[in-house]
């Protein structure tokens, strides 16, 4: 990584990185309007990047107007800075960032504390025999012969008179 320092006569300019990129992840598209070319982005910065693409492309550049960059799953606008082509054939193109174009994924309603609506498309019976279930030793348990054996009637009888209430005080208000 280079660091640039900022020189005497330019005080304006700030210190950043350049980020090298391996040429295995380097993989880009950029498009110029209607035109797309594959590119390889060599270096990455806080301002922009470092691009390189072959020669064939770079016949059909048109420097100036702003550019989209396809890059590791990202769309950035960015504007074309500079362009070298060294004696060899290699095209470097220098492409500062202007904005993010990427579209974000929507965020999940995670803090309800029940699913939402859309979340399956299959009918899920396991739940209803579970709610079928528990109502089913509810009323075993509340019955007059086995309840009282069990010593369960009465408790679950005034938890039943207190949920009522409740829902007699809340919803009495309303109507």
């Amino acid at each position: 990584m280079n660091a640039a320092t900022p020189s005497s006569s330019c005080q304006t300019q700030q210190a950043f990185f350049r980020c090298p990129v391996p040429q295995s992840d380097g993989a880009a598209t950029i498009r110029i309007g209607a035109k797309r070319m594959r590119a390889s982005v060599a270096e990455t910065s806080i301002d922009g990047f470092t691009v390189m693409i072959t020669p064939k492309y770079a016949k059909r550049i048109q420097m100036g107007g702003t550019w989209v960059l396809d890059f590791q799953e990202t769309r950035t606008e960015v504007h074309p800075q500079w362009f070298f082509q060294s004696p060899e054939g290699h095209v470097q193109l220098g492409l500062r960032r202007l904005r993010d174009l990427t579209k974000t994924k929507p965020i999940r309603n995670s803090w309800r504390p029940w699913p939402s609506a859309g979340r399956s498309d299959h009918s899920n019976n396991s739940t209803i025999m579970f709610g079928g279930f528990v109502l089913a030793l509810i009323a075993v348990l509340s019955t007059t012969r086995l309840g009282e054996q069990l010593g369960t009637a009465d408790k679950i009888e005034s938890a039943f008179k207190w949920v009522v209430g409740e829902l007699d005080s809340q919803f009495g208000r309303w109507l």
